[in-house]
């Protein structure tokens, strides 16, 4: 995860990630009318609720991002299919944040070395 991104930005820009990834989340399985996700098979449904949660953990959010990406893919004849799809490029470019599971699995680590006896 490191290397995907270089860094999980905390304070504002953390929680922006936050509240970002949650609206990606929550739009993802929302139809244009505004109800919850209807019309698609049920293996459409069941990836859709699945990468929803993930992303709204912000665990492994790449891998939720592209299975969120194949199921609006896949709607794209919606009027907001559009919107949903730059919403989701664009966390996914920016990154899952410091206030997910992916920063706290795989974030950066501060090494601390022991003293030396000569010190």
């Amino acid at each position: 995860m490191q290397r995907l991104y270089s860094m999980f930005p905390d304070r504002g820009p953390g929680l922006g990630l936050l509240l970002l990834r949650v609206d990606a989340a929550l739009v993802m399985l929302l139809d244009p009318q505004g109800g919850w996700l209807a019309g698609v098979g049920p293996w459409p449904m069941r990836v859709a609720w699945g990468a929803a949660v993930l992303l709204a953990c912000g665990w492994l959010t790449p891998l939720a991002l592209v299975l969120g990406l194949l199921v609006t893919i896949a709607r794209l004849p919606e009027p907001a299919g559009w919107a949903v799809l730059l919403l989701l490029l664009s966390v996914l470019l920016l990154g899952p944040g410091a206030y997910s599971l992916d920063a706290h699995l795989y974030g950066r680590r501060v090494l601390r070395r022991p003293p030396r006896e000569d010190d």
